[in-house]
């Protein structure tokens, strides 16, 4: 651990001599910690410009002075992490980490050693409903959020089977006494609405207007918006992103008569997108800011089931990170097709026949 650390300081303050480390006795009053000879501004500098959250926890196990910096210096909001699929006898959560470019192995909570999860909140806040029933707990911390019998299942219209859910998004932290949840159901993709403070409410079922099928819900300034599916565009067929921006416009008649457009944008600015089938987030990526994750880039999970010993042929695939398993996780960065978009770059696994899931963990 402090050789990793050894070579990221060189790496970044340019140090071209070695450096060399004691073995401190934390028990020990007379001898002073060696790390308190140096200046804590240097040592902020330093913690500032450590890449990932591996890093900086490697950065403030090294000793008490490290750690006080650390303490002192908030961690920049978290990057989503990538929570690949469990697989048959695997009893921990693996998380890829786009910042570090490692795969993570976590213990999951009590009881959801199994489960997959299908909605995320910042924080580290899960959503499970396979298998049922519903539940919201916290990957890290392991809090589980109590549910009466009402709201861990959504009832389905004339029917005895259970309603699968696609997607869950959450207006506020699961804890808040106002957080409303949204879930978009595979009974002719209607929308289910519950407040998690009301235990003897329930699920709502909203039925759409002219069967109109929902792609995607997100929660915005306290309002819900949906998304239906739009055609691909791309001149040669082969389909690829275009971001939009919802604008209001002034009609100069009054609030009431307000009405909004779509305005196509070119560019993320110092933004990323993260984009998945249960989770999709736009993240602020400030420019110093080290590690895998660019600005002005969407990072989507992609669709593609392959076999144990089968290896892409597609020639974008430029890495294929595994972990002590074998079981890797590609990325590729896809062409521009000869038109005029923002680079994307797209994660899947392998042996996987639905995509990763994007996390929002606790600032680390």
């Amino acid at each position: 651990m402090l050789q990793i650390i050894s070579n990221q300081w060189k790496e970044f303050m340019d140090y071209k001599d070695s450096i060399e480390f004691f073995v401190h006795d934390s028990g020990a009053t007379t001898v002073q910690c060696w790390s308190t000879k140096f200046p804590q501004d240097l040592f902020g500098m330093i913690y500032n410009r450590v890449p990932g959250p591996r890093s900086r926890v490697r950065f403030a196990a090294v000793c008490r002075s490290w750690f006080a910096t650390a303490s002192q210096h908030p961690a920049p909001p978290a990057l989503p992490w990538l929570l690949l699929l469990p697989r048959d006898g695997d009893r921990m959560k693996r998380l890829y980490c786009p910042e570090d470019n490692q795969i993570l192995c976590v213990p999951p909570p009590k009881g959801f050693i199994h489960h997959w999860f299908i909605g995320c909140h910042e924080g580290g806040w899960v959503a499970s409903y396979e298998p049922g029933p519903f539940r919201i707990v916290n990957l890290f911390s392991g809090f589980e959020v109590a549910l009466s019998e009402k709201q861990k299942w959504i009832p389905r219209s004339g029917r005895l089977c259970k309603t699968m859910i696609w997607k869950i998004i959450f207006s506020k932290p699961p804890t808040s006494s106002d957080c409303i949840l949204a879930a978009i159901t595979d009974d002719d993709y209607s929308l289910a609405l519950c407040r998690v403070s009301c235990p003897d409410g329930g699920w709502i079922i909203q039925e759409q207007r002219h069967r109109v099928r929902l792609a995607d819900i997100a929660f915005l300034n306290g309002e819900l918006y949906g998304l239906t599916p739009r055609f691909p565009w791309s001149p040669n067929f082969r389909p690829y992103f275009k971001v939009f921006n919802l604008t209001d416009v002034d009609t100069g008649e009054g609030v009431a008569y307000r009405t909004f457009k779509w305005e196509e944008v070119k560019n993320l600015g110092d933004f990323a997108l993260f984009l998945g089938p249960n989770c999709s987030r736009a993240v602020h990526v400030p420019e110093d800011r080290l590690g895998g994750v660019q600005r002005n880039r969407i990072y989507y999970t992609h669709r593609r089931c392959l076999g144990r010993k089968v290896v892409p042929e597609d020639e974008l695939v430029f890495l294929a990170m595994s972990n002590d398993d074998g079981d890797p996780v590609y990325f590729r960065e896809d062409d521009h097709y000869g038109v005029d978009m923002i680079r994307a770059v797209g994660y899947y696994a392998r042996r996987d026949p639905d995509p990763p899931m994007w996390l929002l963990p606790p600032d680390i």
